[in-house]
């Protein structure tokens, strides 16, 4: 058994770097139920543990990790190895640069637009999600000639870029955070790419691109991983559980729509105030407000269900979305999503950035593809237990949702 899983391990780890550049995370022990914790990755081409203090019952179990990158849809990440994420308060600066293919016409782009479509339509996306902790700023730097033609590979467009990057000087010097933005190149088909970091980063942009494509990346460059969707076949949850990538239509940091990104997302990026969040550890009635803006009451109930040996915890993450300028509304209900009229409900560890997972409350609803998730709340009398070990669960049920609020029960 242990060689037939290495074996598939090694197969799947070499089909990943080839095609798409995408981590990739293998099952361990198989044990009930399954627990979210570190797991195996791709880095540099080497399989590396992001997390060697956890021992192997701490490993992503029976969960197993699809680092899909759809090349036609979704900006990939370069793979990094999970690390604490710095919180993302106050500004945050990026340097923009234009770049032409060598033998083009100057796309008709000016600064001013380019600045006005990232740092500011992008910048106030950013600012609402964060509650007005955090801000786009930065400046775009004047075109660059790039030694290619408009038909180059995505790899060779890639070193390039890492060229003049590395050859950076004067004021650009200073901006840690890095954008180059390119005309649309017709053999590249990612649309966009960035490392994963908080601290320092490279994004590359092909072609003009869209506001969920701008977002997408600079969750990326704050160090935010996918968000996820958790598939367990006809139940919302059990023993035979496959992460989806990119699976989570309702935010930003999922390939499909660009809603604020999650409860847990926020959490890692600092963006949640203590008056926005209560730890739930008994048994109660709770009220939540809409997840958009800070109210006087908590927008999300968070609820510890498990602790690892190191330490660090798995956490269920209770929201309600509404609709805002930020929830894209029409695209939703015209495929009958169920977002606004119950809660969503999230599991993430605090340990692994790449753990977010969107729970599927209705997990029957059509295939296994980001389609599958957009009935995924949890509507007004359904329930959702969860289990905490071999004896003890919790049971979430939500009460009622209005446009405002959400309340639920939680029973240990």
């Amino acid at each position: 058994m242990t060689s037939f899983r290495n074996l598939i391990f090694h197969i799947t780890s070499i089909f990943t770097l080839i095609v798409s550049g995408c981590s990739t995370a293998e099952s361990g022990a198989e044990r009930a139920p399954a627990q979210l914790g570190s797991a195996l990755e791709i880095v540099n081409g080497e399989c590396v543990n992001p997390d060697s203090s956890n021992n192997q019952t701490d490993k992503l179990d029976v969960v197993r990790a699809i680092e899909q990158c759809p090349p036609s849809t979704d900006a990939c990440a370069t793979p990094v190895q999970n690390r604490p994420i710095a919180p993302a308060l106050g500004p945050q600066k990026y340097g923009i640069v234009l770049l032409n293919f060598d033998g083009s016409p100057t796309p008709a782009w000016t600064k001013p637009a380019v600045s006005l479509k990232i740092l500011g339509e992008v910048g106030a996306f950013i600012y609402r999600s964060s509650y007005a902790q955090a801000r786009l700023s930065g400046k775009v730097f004047d075109w660059q000639q790039i030694r290619l033609h408009d038909d180059a590979y995505c790899s060779d467009i890639e070193a390039e870029i890492a060229k003049i990057d590395a050859a950076a000087q004067g004021e650009l010097l200073g901006f840690k955070r890095r954008i180059y933005l390119f005309p649309s190149a017709s053999r590249c088909t990612w649309k966009g790419k960035s490392s994963v970091n908080g601290e320092r980063s490279l994004t590359m942009l092909n072609g003009w691109p869209d506001e969920l494509t701008i977002a997408h990346q600079i969750g990326h460059t704050l160090g935010l991983r996918h968000s996820h969707g958790l598939a367990c076949g006809s139940e919302s949850y059990g023993h035979d559980c496959t992460r989806v990538e990119h699976a989570d239509p309702f935010d930003a940091m999922g390939a499909r729509t660009q809603g604020q990104f999650n409860a847990f997302q926020k959490d890692l990026l600092g963006w949640l105030p203590p008056s926005a969040v209560q730890t739930v550890t008994a048994s109660g009635r709770y009220t939540i407000a809409a997840f958009e803006f800070l109210a006087s009451r908590p927008n999300v109930l968070k609820i510890p269900v498990r602790t690892h040996t190191n330490g660090s915890k798995d956490f269920l993450y209770i929201e309600s979305r509404q609709a805002s300028g930020d929830e894209p509304t029409v695209a939703l209900e015209s495929e009958d999503s169920n977002l606004f009229a119950g809660v969503l409900v999230h599991l993430g560890s605090e340990s692994d950035p790449n753990s977010s997972a969107l729970i599927n409350m209705t997990p029957a609803h059509r295939g296994p593809d980001t389609a599958n998730f957009i009935r995924a709340a949890l509507v007004a009398n359904k329930s959702f237990t969860y289990p905490l070990d071999d004896t003890h669960s919790v049971t979430i049920t939500t009460e009622s949702v209005s446009t405002t609020e959400a309340t639920v029960t939680v029973q240990f």
